[in-house]
């Protein structure tokens, strides 16, 4: 149990199913369906030559101008514009991570540290699992939406790639915990 939460109204944040904040749920809940949706539009994206349906199928693409300087005609200019958007997701996370982590420690220091500070920090971390699975949705959307336009069906391993990324970060009470642990800067363990 959170060291600085009654018993009641919140429940210990173990890692039972049955003793997760329902904010949290809510959180797991629109991750799998940001999830969700980056993988149907793969999906769909990927049956296209199976299929003969698509951008895949009628013709041969028009010939790709050549992009920046250094890029082959084989490479499009989206393709790079793709990857350079990944770099970007990565960065942008960097940066709000850390900003959201000290605006959270800042309002733990600053106020009383009781039952509405234990729900701020909660709230504070669905919106950091929220935020980080919209990044992935948005860069793994534009790989899809590059391959339908491209003809590269290889792009779509980027989109599995955000997919997988999504889900290893879950939100979950040990990632919960782990988070309450890094604002509070008290040793959380579960009850």
């Amino acid at each position: 149990m959170l060291p600085f939460m009654p018993a009641t109204p919140l429940p210990p944040y173990r890692t039972g199913s049955r003793d997760v904040p329902p904010s949290l749920r809510v959180a797991q809940m629109m991750v799998g369906a940001l999830a969700a949706g980056v993988l149907l539009f793969a999906g769909i994206v990927g049956l296209g030559p199976t299929l003969g349906i698509g951008p895949f199928a009628p013709a041969p693409p028009p010939p790709v101008p050549a992009g920046p300087p250094g890029a082959s005609p084989a490479t499009p200019p989206l393709l790079l514009m793709w990857a350079a958007t990944g770099f970007g997701v990565l960065v942008m996370w960097l940066i709000l991570r850390g900003v959201l982590l000290n605006q959270a420690r800042r309002q733990w220091a600053g106020g009383p540290q009781d039952e509405a500070a234990g729900r701020q920090i909660v709230q504070a971390y669905v919106i950091r699992s929220i935020l980080w699975a919209a990044l992935l949705e948005g860069w793994g959307l534009f790989g899809c939406v590059t391959a339908m336009i491209t003809g590269h069906v290889a792009v779509l391993a980027g989109p599995i790639a955000a997919v997988a990324a999504m889900l290893a970060a879950m939100p979950s009470p040990a990632r919960l915990g782990a988070y309450v642990s890094k604002v509070t800067g008290r040793d959380v363990r579960e009850a």
